[in-house]
C-alpha cells in the first residue's frame, strides 16, 4: 500500500525505530538486518524532514518531532492490527492471544495468580506475560499493554485508568526492636528505614518530611531485612502477612500514616480498541474486585520468581487449583 511520497510499510519501521531508539534494536525487533532499517531510516529522515533520531549521550534520543508522531503512529497501527486480526465469530476467551501486563513482583505474585486462575475457570486460552517495570516510558514506548503500579505518583500515565484492587498499609518492625507500639507519623519519618528500591513503588510510606531511608531494596526482600535489623517499613499488608509467620515481625501502628494502598491499572486508548483487548480488561477488573482488600493471604511466596523478560503465565488446565501460605524460608 502506498501514497504519492512514501510506501505506508514503512511506518512498521518507523514505530520499531521510535520505541526502540535507533537502528540496531529496531532491526532486532523486526527480525531484518541493520542496514536494512538505516536506509528506513534515511528515507524517514527525507519524507518528514526531521532526524527523528538524535545523538544524547552514549545513546539516540527522539527528536520533539518523533516524540509527537509516537502515539498517533500506534494508534493507527494498533487500529491496522485489529482489522487483520478480526474474525465475524471471535470468542475471545478462545483468541489465543498474549497479553503483556507491566508492574512489579510483588503484584504479579499476588494479583497475576488471581487473574490467571479467573480466566482458566472461564476456559481461556489468553495468555499472560508478566514484563518487570523498571519506569513508566517503557509502558508508554509500548512494552505492554496494561500496567498495574500503586496510585501514588502515577496517577497519569496512559490514557485510561481504574483501581483495581486495594489493600492495608503495614508498618513492620521486627520483635526484637525496642521502638514504641504506636507512633506518629512524624516519628516514623524519622526513624531508619528500609524503603523499596524500585522508584515506581513509592507510595507506600506516609507522607510529610522523612529522614533519608537507612537502606532500599526490592520489596520482596525488605520483611527479611527488618526482621534482621532495627529498621522500620511500610509495606502492603499483604506482604507483611506472609512473612509474619516465618519471621519475627510485629506491627506497629503509625497515627497519621496511611492505612490503604490502592492499585491503579492503566491502558493506552488503542489498547481497547478490539473485543479481545476491551474483554481482557474487563476480566482483569473482575479479578481486581475479587481480590480487593484481601492482599496477598492465598498466596505461596515460594511460587513467584521475577525474570528478566516477559514470562508468559499458562494457563492451568484444571479450574479447581489451590493455593495455599506456606513457609517461606527458601526466600
Amino acid at each position: 500500500m502506498r501514497n504519492k511520497h512514501l510506501d505506508l510499510n514503512y511506518l512498521i519501521k518507523l514505530e520499531a525505530l521510535l520505541l526502540e531508539r535507533g537502528p540496531t534494536r529496531a532491526a532486532e525487533r523486526l527480525h531484518l538486518t541493520q542496514p536494512a532499517v538505516s536506509n528506513a531510516l534515511a528515507e524517514l529522515r527525507g519524507h518528514f524532514g526531521d532526524a527523528l533520531l538524535i545523538r544524547r549521550g552514549r545513546g539516540l534520543a527522539l527528536t520533539p518531532f518523533a516524540e509527537g508522531l509516537l502515539r498517533p503512529l500506534q494508534a493507527a497501527l494498533s487500529q491496522m492490527r485489529s482489522v487483520l486480526v478480526a474474525r465475524p465469530d471471535m470468542d475471545p476467551a478462545s483468541s489465543g492471544w498474549e497479553f503483556g501486563v507491566m508492574t512489579c513482583d510483588y503484584i504479579a505474585s499476588v494479583f497475576l495468580t488471581k487473574a490467571v486462575r479467573r480466566l482458566a475457570a472461564v476456559g481461556s486460552n489468553v495468555t499472560i506475560a508478566h514484563v518487570p517495570a523498571s519506569e513508566s516510558e517503557q509502558f508508554e514506548r509500548g512494552e505492554a499493554d496494561v500496567l498495574i503500579l500503586p496510585a501514588r505518583g502515577h496517577s497519569s500515565v496512559g490514557d485510561s485508568q481504574c483501581v483495581l484492587f486495594s489493600e492495608p498499609v503495614a508498618y513492620i518492625a521486627s520483635t526484637r526492636n525496642r521502638t514504641a507500639a504506636c507512633l506518629s507519623q512524624e516519628e516514623f519519618l524519622s526513624k531508619p528505614r528500609v524503603v523499596p528500591s524500585d522508584k515506581l513503588l513509592a507510595g507506600f510510606e506516609p507522607e510529610g518530611v522523612a529522614t533519608a531511608p537507612a537502606m532500599t531494596l526490592p520489596l520482596l526482600a525488605i520483611p527479611s531485612c527488618v526482621a534482621a535489623t532495627d529498621y522500620l517499613a511500610a509495606v502492603p499488608q499483604g506482604l507483611a502477612a506472609m512473612f509474619e509467620k516465618v519471621l519475627p515481625l510485629r506491627r506497629v501502628r503509625v497515627f497519621g500514616g496511611d492505612t490503604m494502598i490502592s492499585y491503579l491499572m492503566h491502558w493506552r486508548r488503542e489498547t481497547a480498541d478490539h473485543p479481545v483487548e476491551r474483554w481482557f480488561i474487563d476480566e482483569m477488573q473482575k479479578a481486581g474486585a475479587e481480590l480487593d482488600g484481601d492482599g496477598a493471604a492465598e498466596v505461596d511466596v515460594r511460587s513467584y520468581r521475577s525474570t528478566p523478560s516477559r514470562a508468559p503465565l499458562t494457563l492451568p488446565r484444571r479450574t479447581d487449583i489451590e493455593i495455599r501460605t506456606t513457609a517461606c524460608g527458601a526466600m
